[in-house]
């Protein structure tokens, strides 16, 4: 299983890399929309764990590239921002959605269900 972590924050991308830890995963990380557009091109991923705002702009730009390029690949976004007008509008688009900082046992939950399913494939 492949997955790339993407978020502008340092300490947020060590959040998502204590998620990832104990999964037996190839782990591919990005602290930007162009970075991850970048490795998305480089690699098939199984799954994209993404920050919706980023310094360079916000996961939309890099969940539609992944549509056109890797439509298989799996998108989740976690986010500060779960409950505002502009965030509900866009969240349909992703396949989960998660708040930062509140969500985390479910994020780490989903994640490790989805990797017990990877592994089976």
């Amino acid at each position: 299983m492949r997955v790339l972590l993407v978020d502008d924050n340092p300490l947020d991308l060590t959040m998502l890399r204590f998620l990832t830890g104990d999964i037996n995963a190839l782990i591919e990380e990005g602290e930007s929309v162009e970075e991850a557009i970048e490795a998305v091109q480089r690699f098939n991923f199984d799954l994209i764990l993404t920050d919706f705002e980023l310094a360079d702009g916000q996961a939309t730009e890099l969940l539609h590239f992944v549509r056109k390029f890797s439509p298989q690949t799996r998108v989740w976004c976690i986010s500060a921002s779960v409950g505002s007008t502009d965030f509900t509008h866009q969240r349909a688009q992703f396949d989960r959605i998660y708040a930062k900082h509140q969500d985390f046992k479910k994020l780490q939950a989903d994640f490790g269900g989805f990797a017990q399913v990877m592994s089976r494939a």
